[in-house]
């Protein structure tokens, strides 16, 4: 699995409405970008060329600027053994396109949190509560434990 990183996920209206709900917990910025989880067949490496088709393929929607914040890292993404229809979706156009070697293409958000302060588990886990709905999605605090 490898990942690429898209445009950002939220709107600046939408990162505020976040933001105001958890900043009870001493977040005070947010930066929220997709991520696309892709799976080959056997660890098959892409060409350039199948590449710069799969990247093309996952730069969609509005241009919107955003900012990278160094802070702790949260990354949802549809909880484990499910498959989204956005997933069915992009692997069937991905196909079509001439990547049969891609399994699946799996789409997250990255958040980074910026805090006032060096955040404690329990500050860290009600931020996690808000970010994702616990019915399909869940939190990852690393990249590599997305691949489950």
């Amino acid at each position: 699995m490898f990942a690429i990183k898209g445009n950002p996920a939220l709107s600046e209206f939408r990162i505020k409405k976040l933001l105001n709900t958890v900043k009870a917990y001493g977040v005070t910025d947010i930066s929220s970008h997709f991520i696309h989880l892709v799976e080959t067949l056997d660890d098959d490496e892409l060409s350039d060329d199948q590449l710069t088709v799969l990247t093309n393929l996952l730069e969609y929607g509005p241009k919107m600027s955003d900012h990278d914040l160094s802070g702790p890292t949260a990354y949802v993404v549809p909880r484990v053994g499910t498959i989204s229809p956005w997933s069915s979706k992009a692997t069937d156009i991905a196909h079509i396109c001439g990547l049969e070697m891609v399994v699946r293409i799996e789409r997250g958000i990255e958040y980074r949190l910026k805090f006032k302060a060096e955040p404690d588990t329990e500050s860290l886990l009600k931020v996690h509560q808000c970010l994702h709905d616990k019915m399909v999605e869940q939190v990852f605090n690393d990249l590599d434990e997305c691949e489950a």
